[in-house]
């Protein structure tokens, strides 16, 4: 992991407010979100979305009783979790 990758929890993944969020700031910042994986274990489930922004790619990640999770370059999760908050 590079030392400038960074996680941060954005709320509950049951949340469609906060999943519509998300997508319409990647639009807003000029990228896409496509789905990169999908797991699902007895009562637990994981969902992965790819997310390509113009200046480098993160993830958000899905998860039972987690929570959705941006994860990536720092600048990146930093600016897309704060233009998530203020959508």
């Amino acid at each position: 992991m590079h030392a400038d990758h960074t996680t941060i929890e954005l709320g509950a993944e049951t949340d469609g407010d906060l999943m519509r969020r998300l997508h319409g700031a990647v639009a807003a910042h000029g990228g896409t979100i496509d789905l990169a994986s999908h797991d699902v274990g007895g009562t637990e489930e994981y969902i992965c979305y790819e997310i390509v922004l113009p200046d480098g790619a993160l993830q958000a990640i899905a998860e039972t009783a987690l929570g959705l999770r941006l994860s990536g370059p720092e600048v990146l999760v930093v600016r897309l979790a704060a233009a998530i908050r203020a959508a």
